[in-house]
Parts: C-alpha cells; sequence; structure tokens
C-alpha cells in the first residue's frame, strides 16, 4: 500500500504552480451590469451618428415587408436591435471578454512593473477576441427583433422557437451587406481594446494568489 497521506478537501496534488493561483475579483455583477449599459449607449450614439452623416440608409428601417415596430425604451437602438436585445447581447459579449482577460497570465515579473508592462500582452488577446465575440453576439439582437417585429400571424408563444431560424438568415444576408459587420468589427475592436487597459489598471490591486488561501 502507498503511503503517501490522501489529499485534504480543497488541496491539490501534481499541480503547477500557475495552474494553482487565480486573480479574485468580487463585482462581477456590476461588470455585467455596466457591459450592458455602456454598450447599449454605444450602439444607440453609432446610429445617431450614422443618421447624423447622411448614412441612414445603411440602417435597417424595415423588417420584410413591414416597418420595424419601436422597441421598449429606444427606438430601433442598432440595426433594428432594440433596447432589451441589445444590452443583452452587450453584458454577455463584455462580461465573457472581461473574464478571458481577466483570467489570463501576466509574463513573470511583468506585472510587478505596472500596467504599461502587462498591457500589451492583453491589447493584442482583446482586440482579437473582441470582434469574434462580437459578431458571435449578433444573432442575439435578431432574434430579439425578430420576436418583436414578427408578422402579427406568428402567435408569440412561437416567436422565440422561429428567432433562431431568423438569426440563421439573417447572418446569411448580411453577407451581402459588408457594412454590417464592418461596423460590428469594429465595435469589436473598442469593445477589446477598452477591456484590455480596464484590466491592466486593475490588476494590481488584485494579485493572484494560491487556489488554497
Amino acid at each position: 500500500m502507498s503511503s503517501r497521506p490522501k489529499p485534504k478537501l480543497g488541496q491539490y496534488r501534481h499541480t503547477s504552480a500557475r495552474a494553482r493561483r487565480r486573480r479574485r475579483f468580487p463585482y462581477r455583477g456590476v461588470v455585467f451590469l455596466l457591459y450592458g449599459l455602456a454598450g447599449a449607449g454605444v450602439c444607440a450614439l453609432v446610429s445617431l451618428l450614422l443618421r447624423a452623416t447622411g448614412l441612414a440608409g445603411l440602417v435597417p428601417e424595415r423588417y420584410a415587408p413591414t416597418p420595424l415596430p419601436p422597441a421598449p425604451g429606444l427606438d430601433n437602438i442598432l440595426f433594428g436591435a432594440g433596447l432589451p436585445e441589445t444590452l443583452l447581447a452587450c453584458s454577455l459579449v463584455g462580461f465573457w471578454i472581461w473574464s478571458a482577460l481577466w483570467n489570463s497570465h501576466p509574463a513573470p515579473g511583468a506585472e510587478a512593473k505596472g500596467p504599461a508592462a502587462t498591457l500589451p500582452a492583453l491589447l493584442g488577446r482583446g482586440l482579437l477576441l473582441g470582434p469574434l465575440v462580437t459578431l458571435f453576439a449578433f444573432p442575439i439582437g435578431v432574434m430579439g427583433m425578430f420576436i418583436r417585429a414578427a408578422p402579427a400571424a406568428v402567435p408569440w408563444f412561437v416567436r422565440p422557437f422561429l428567432a433562431p431560424i431568423a438569426a440563421v438568415a439573417s447572418l446569411i444576408s448580411a453577407l451581402f451587406n459588408p457594412f454590417i459587420p464592418l461596423v460590428l468589427i469594429f465595435l469589436g475592436l473598442l469593445l477589446g481594446a477598452f477591456t484590455a487597459v480596464a484590466v491592466a489598471c486593475l490588476w494590481p490591486y488584485f494579485p493572484e494568489e494560491t487556489a488554497g488561501r
């Protein structure tokens, strides 16, 4: 029989020092809320700028043959997606990128040199993940728009089941209008850059600790 003692609850065996380190952050709910509010505000600002610069024709105003109905709170914030679906999409996208960057590990000794030393790696990862995640979140807005703007002949309890089909069709049609993915990619780059800067500035106040502490 082996004489090795059994590990206690919460104790790790054969785990590298890097894998056993984590960085606590007690305000994750606030992050989720702030990304939703700030993201919806930025999307609304983009729509206002498009209309102010004479590019209103690039912003969808109709769903199928009928005009888009007003969304609760604000009218069609970005590309027809109303306030509720925009808040949800921005919250999910922002929280996911924040978690991905926050849980990454800086190069040995980089954190002690301050945010300027950790920002380049975070920025590179944020600029890569931002556009990808933003494009994947686009169907959330489409599904919300479909539930709100579907023809009256479609019962309300059926619309959530048809919404994913509408999202797939909209993604295909978006390929023929490159302006939409270009705007989403731009917003993703802004999101990734902002998150990288925020994480680099907050890391020194929440140092890594071992999992057993």
